[in-house]
């Protein structure tokens, strides 16, 4: 047994020695786990802003187009009402035109030349 001692002893301090290497790893381990963690959320924070950011901006630029597109519009529907009153009156100045030249020609025939 006592030739077992010294052995036993031995080993008693050899599974020390494992438990502080395993315990000193584990506290390492852990803190970079614990700083990945961190950053990962950090990370996620700002990117959940810049998203939010990022929507705004769409969403304003989307609403600028179609205000801007309601305007086109707008415009094209005057300027196509402007027109086709401009036409109207063109037709119509034709129209009174021609009925007035077919008035003067029914109320003073051509003459015929005797030869």
């Amino acid at each position: 047994m006592e030739q077992l001692t010294p052995q036993v002893h031995k080993l008693r301090d050899d599974l020390a020695g494992v438990q502080d290497f395993l315990a000193k790893e584990l506290k390492a381990t852990l803190r970079q786990s614990t700083t990945s963690a961190q950053a990962g959320l950090e990370n996620a924070s700002n990117l959940q802003q810049l998203i939010t950011v990022l929507l705004k901006t769409v969403m304003d630029a989307n609403s600028q187009v179609a205000f801007a597109h309601e305007q086109s519009l707008e415009r094209v529907g005057t300027k196509t009402n402007n027109e086709i009153a401009v036409f109207m009156a063109t037709i119509a100045a034709a129209v009174a035109s021609s009925a007035s030249l077919q008035g003067e020609i029914v109320s003073n025939p051509p003459h015929s030349v005797a030869t």
